[in-house]
């Protein structure tokens, strides 16, 4: 998947299966010209990292990819700044 596919993606696109597999919905793609959406099937093991990440990250709605925690005390360090 591209990052633009990835950061939209929420928990409602998820079709869970008893197997511990998945389908993901995907709306649109670079590759969609037709706008028609794609599935996309997910391992168990995908599965089960994904559950992680929802309990870790505590996300209940919204896109499931996003920044967690931020920090912006801390400095950036960087090129710029000689480091």
């Amino acid at each position: 998947m591209r990052v633009s596919e990835l950061v939209v993606v929420e928990e409602e696109r998820i079709d869970p299966h008893d197997d511990g597999s998945a389908l993901l919905f995907i709306a649109s793609s670079k590759t969609d010209q037709e706008g028609q959406g794609a599935w996309a099937w997910l391992s168990p093991d995908t599965m089960r990292r994904f559950g992680a990440w929802l309990e870790a990250s505590e996300i209940r709605s919204g896109p499931i990819f996003r920044r967690v925690g931020i920090d912006r005390r801390r400095a950036r360090g960087g090129p710029a700044d000689g480091v």
